[in-house]
């Protein structure tokens, strides 16, 4: 090992060993009541003001779990099942900070790397040269409102989804599609066990049309409909269909806001949302950090939404955030 590969290895060890440390202080703020494994062997935590999140058993190693369950002190080990460490991660990733909504973010998540998916994104460090005035548009144009209607292509197991239903309150709603069947069975169980009544949940891959299409998956969240993305991945079949379609079915008549982050198949479900584009003209925020035939795509993002219109920022090379310019 060269000298400057030795000095990269220590600094990375640092980093890491830093992040464990800012991450598991993360997770000392939460107001955690108690936790445990459900009957159908579901780890779970329910926190102070009433929710519970359901999630995974962790895989082996997944997030060196165990290693961050032992810097935790005696009395938070008390309230965390080992086996719930995972939950209480995404409760801080995806509740706390929930995917690509403007906002504070945390010392933590900032020092991880910046907007991908984790966390919200802090205009002062991001843009730091632009107007406070522009600033301020911004922050105003993507703050999720009461009564937005929000189209959540990729929810995953629905942490987020809770976050934003307390967002747009009853006034608004919530479309939650998700193509993983075992993701949606969970997103259903969350929504469910916590009364939350804004939100639909449909369970299909979007995509630039209707039909059957193949699904490739590794983990829970290493999945994709682009082969490529998951090479060593398992093969399933799913249902795909057009965001143009599924909105129709559900005969929704406005649409706000639109997240997609669907692991390098935004370009196709861009394609597949063009009426709803055009109709409604929402506000856009579309993870854009995979390359494809060696094209970063937030490139062929941003190229689809100026033909159609639309004025946009990207942040950091990972997430496009779009409105349409009147």
């Amino acid at each position: 090992m060269t000298l400057a590969a030795k000095y990269k290895t220590i600094r990375e060890s640092i980093k890491n060993s830093l992040l464990e440390k800012l991450l598991v202080r993360e997770i000392k703020k939460l107001p955690i009541k108690a936790s445990g494994i459900s009957e159908d062997k579901l780890p779970w935590i329910e926190l102070e003001n009433g929710y519970t999140f359901y999630g995974f058993l962790p895989v082996s190693n997944e997030w060196n779990y165990k290693k961050l369950y032992q810097y935790l002190p005696s009395e938070y080990k008390a309230k965390i099942e080992e086996n719930a460490m995972l939950v209480a991660i995404d409760i801080v990733y995806r509740y706390l900070y929930p995917h690509m909504i403007p906002g504070k973010t945390s010392r933590y998540l900032l020092l991880r790397g910046g907007v991908f998916l984790d966390n919200s994104f802090d205009l002062n460090t991001y843009f730091p040269r632009i107007s406070n005035r522009q600033k301020q548009t911004l922050y105003t144009l993507f703050t999720i409102k009461e009564g937005d209607i929000f189209i959540d292509v990729g929810p995953y197991i629905g942490y987020g989804a809770i976050k934003i239903s307390e967002l747009v309150k009853n006034s608004g709603r919530i479309i939650a599609v998700e193509a993983d069947p075992e993701c949606v069975q969970l997103l259903e169980k969350n929504i469910k066990e916590n009364n939350i009544n804004n939100v639909t949940i449909v369970h299909k891959a979007v995509w630039n049309k209707r039909g059957k299409i193949s699904f490739y998956k590794k983990t829970y969240q290493e999945n994709s409909i682009i082969q490529d993305m998951i090479p060593a991945g398992d093969k399933i079949d799913v249902t795909s269909d057009t965001l143009d379609n599924i909105l129709a079915d559900l005969d929704i008549d406005r649409v706000s806001f639109i997240r997609v982050t669907i692991n390098a198949a935004e370009p196709e479900a861009l394609e597949g949302m063009s009426k709803t584009l055009e109709k409604h003209k929402p506000r856009l925020a579309v993870v854009g950090i995979y390359k494809r035939d060696g094209i970063q795509l937030w490139k062929k993002i941003t190229a689809i939404l100026t033909g159609k219109g639309y004025k946009w920022v990207v942040v950091d090379q990972k997430a496009i955030y779009a409105w349409f310019d009147k």
